[in-house]
């Protein structure tokens, strides 16, 4: 009876709420805002005080294959030899000593200062952040908890747009639940990850690898 309900709530829920996917894509202001945005996390993630933080470095666009080599020439010429390309990686080695700010900076500008090619393509722009937290709102959220789990620490609408999305439901269930969930083979089919006419990001593959 429960997978029943799941399935007329969605199929209401959908009919209700039928309206065409927004456009993909960032445009350049959405763009531009992402960038700071990551710059900020970036910066965050050093837990250095904001008085030392340098300019952003000018993007260099690269290929996937070219990033390591690109970041370890790049702390080298920073003065940080220690880094070194090591089986398709890189390697530093400080000994037991702990990274200086210095080289946290250096970190900080490397990382920043190069772009793999396409890397903001799945972006979702601001029209398909509002029009996913809807779906996940009044449709995934709803259809997740007829099939018997709980999804907790849901953000607002505008922490989930002021993070660029980062959130999805399917991670959100009760950890005690879980186990269950990703063995449920209903979610995927009965509760689709996203709206239809939006790219799956391809967390079906979580049951598909169940036997």
């Amino acid at each position: 009876m429960r997978r029943a309900a799941g399935a007329v709530l969605l199929l209401l829920l959908t009919g209700c709420s039928a309206v065409t996917a927004p456009d993909p894509g960032l445009d350049p202001d959405e763009l531009t805002d992402f960038r700071s945005y990551l710059l900020d996390s970036y910066w965050e993630s050093t837990g250095l005080s904001d008085d030392l933080r340098p300019p952003p470095p000018a993007a260099t666009t690269v290929t996937p294959e070219e990033w390591i080599f690109a970041y370890v020439k790049c702390m080298n010429n920073e003065g940080f030899d220690n880094y070194t390309l090591v089986d398709g990686g890189y390697s530093f080695n400080n000994g037991s000593a702990a990274r200086s700010d210095d080289e946290v900076i250096a970190d900080y500008l490397c990382n920043t200062r190069y772009e793999i090619d396409g890397q903001f393509d799945s972006l979702y722009n601001e029209a398909q952040l509002d029009y996913l937290f809807t779906y996940y709102q009044q449709i995934l959220v709803p259809c997740v908890q007829l099939l018997g789990y709980d999804v907790v620490d849901a953000p607002t609408r505008a922490q989930f747009a002021d993070n660029w999305g980062g959130w999805h439901p399917y991670f959100s269930v009760r950890a005690s639940q879980q186990d269950a969930f990703y063995l449920d083979q209903r979610v995927p089919t009965e509760c689709p990850a996203v709206p239809a006419g939006m790219a799956d990001p391809g967390f079906a593959v979580y049951w598909s690898q169940q036997p």
